[in-house]
């Protein structure tokens, strides 16, 4: 069952500003969001909860040093 991933604003920004800066990530985040869509828990991604002022939220890797932040919303 494919997800459907909404965008905030804030990652929307956030996403041009890397992909502008390191547009070798471009393809990277693109897949982990696909993967995202299919799986959140793919062995690959390394889901996790997060802790303290991120509690609720769940963050997933693209590379070493880029991952990206996402919550479950049921609507």
């Amino acid at each position: 069952m494919k997800r459907n991933i909404r965008w905030d604003n804030r990652f929307k920004r956030a996403f041009q500003k890397t992909t502008r800066k390191h547009p070798e990530l471009l393809e990277a985040i693109l897949e982990v969001i696909e993967l995202l869509s299919e799986n959140p828990f793919h062995k690959t991604i390394d889901t996790h909860k997060l802790k303290g002022d991120l509690e609720g939220y769940w963050p997933y890797t693209v590379e070493y040093d880029c991952r990206i932040v996402f919550k479950f919303s049921y609507q």
